[in-house]
């Protein structure tokens, strides 16, 4: 099970970490490491530590919270998939019972948008919320943050190619369209967490989506927006954009952004009134 999470000590502990970064023997191994974060591809053997230590290497030159949030969204998907009862205990803190247990502070970090996720829809005891939630999105979350935090930590390697790799992440400007300044302030906010490399909710998503649709905006500006977003996949958001589109859907009332798409998108000021398209 440890094995599927490269990320921590113990699985990286017996690797030449040296060797890995600066002998020639691996440099196709950097080289296509690279690769693969630039296209945003994860490579089949994403647990492999080898290749997670040149990653962080490469990102913690970078210096692109893109790239970045990418990466850590990419592994811990795929690693919230094998954390079993032991691992959820000694590695995240959490409790596994028939009921499953988690302590406020971290509930409200990582469950801060939908509203079947707040706290006060939950059993709360002593600081401790119970919950039958499934905690997959919990370690999710939580593998994320910790990957995020070690690709962001100052780079202690000074190698020539990951240097040189981490230098072209650093200045490729993301092609987004060029967007009306005068949007609603839950569309700026929604707009500014995708560029910030933020993990936005769905309905956020289909907010966003509905009004660019209704004011104008082409589909393949729509989807742009999206590609910064760590989990972007182009087929994924592709066809949940042309839906949208189909469907021919209206944005929902403020009031309802303000429920669904989470505490730091609705900011409403006097031009505000019903709905974002009377702005």
């Amino acid at each position: 099970m440890i094995s599927y999470h490269p990320y921590l000590r113990e699985t990286s502990k017996s690797l030449d970490i040296h060797s890995i970064l600066y002998d020639d023997t691996y440099r196709n191994t950097r080289r296509d490491v690279f690769h693969n974060i630039l296209t945003r591809t994860i490579y089949d053997t994403w647990y492999d530590p080898t290749k997670y230590c040149i990653a962080v290497a490469i990102l913690q030159h970078a210096h692109n919270a893109v790239y970045t949030s990418w990466y850590a969204m990419s592994i811990a998907t795929s690693a919230c998939k094998h954390v079993d009862v032991d691992m959820a205990r000694r590695v995240f803190g959490l409790q596994w019972y028939s009921v499953q247990e988690c302590d406020v502070h971290t509930w409200l970090q990582l469950h801060n948008t939908e509203p079947q996720y707040k706290l006060m829809n939950q059993q709360v005891y002593n600081g401790i919320v119970y919950t039958t939630h499934n905690f997959g999105r919990l370690h999710r979350q939580l593998i994320y943050e910790i990957i995020t935090t070690i690709c962001n930590k100052p780079p202690v390697q000074n190698i020539p190619d990951i240097i040189s790799y981490g230098k072209i992440l650093r200045t490729i400007h993301n092609t987004r369209p060029k967007h009306n300044t005068k949007y609603p302030p839950c569309i700026e906010n929604i707009i500014k967490q995708l560029q910030n490399g933020e993990n936005v909710n769905h309905y956020a998503r289909y907010t966003l989506t509905s009004y660019l649709h209704y004011i104008g905006v082409s589909r393949d500006d729509i989807i742009r927006y999206f590609g910064t977003a760590p989990d972007y996949n182009q087929k994924i958001t592709t066809y949940h954009v042309d839906n949208i589109l189909k469907s021919n859907y209206t944005p929902p009332n403020c009031d309802k952004i303000s429920l669904q798409c989470g505490n730091n998108t609705c900011h409403r000021n006097i031009k505000c009134k019903k709905n974002p398209i009377q702005y």
